[in-house]
């Protein structure tokens, strides 16, 4: 099972930001560190959404730097479960005009990690 994370601004009632500022809203701003609603989102519910996945160790695949960065800080405080991570994937979107560039770069580690995570599922 593999899954694509991308990081998404999650709006209820309570948002403190127009619906405007939620379209513009372009991962970096507000910073995740200076957002508390982003915060709480990203280092309490996120976590327990991945546990969710209850299948054999998933393939994770973080689109982008800055959920890739939210991947290894939360690796560090031990709050991921053990899922395949899959850093280095560049975020498709057309605005990331050197994906092509970053993929190439990234493309046999990335072959690695998912040989690996492929094999330990047999």
């Amino acid at each position: 099972m593999t899954f694509y994370i991308d990081l998404f601004y999650p709006m209820t009632k309570n948002t403190p930001f127009t619906t405007a500022e939620l379209i513009h809203y372009t991962r970096h701003h507000p910073p995740i560190d200076r957002s508390l609603l982003l915060q709480r989102y990203v280092c309490s519910k996120f976590p327990k959404e991945l546990t969710q996945i209850k299948a054999p160790p998933a393939l994770v695949i973080p689109l982008g730097k800055v959920v890739e960065q939210l991947i290894f800080k939360l690796a560090e405080e031990r709050k991921l479960p053990n899922h395949t991570y899959l850093t280095g994937f560049p975020h498709p979107s057309g605005a990331n005009v050197h994906r092509v560039k970053q993929f190439q770069q990234q493309k046999q580690q990335l072959r690695e990690k998912v040989k690996v995570w492929g094999d330990g599922r047999e």
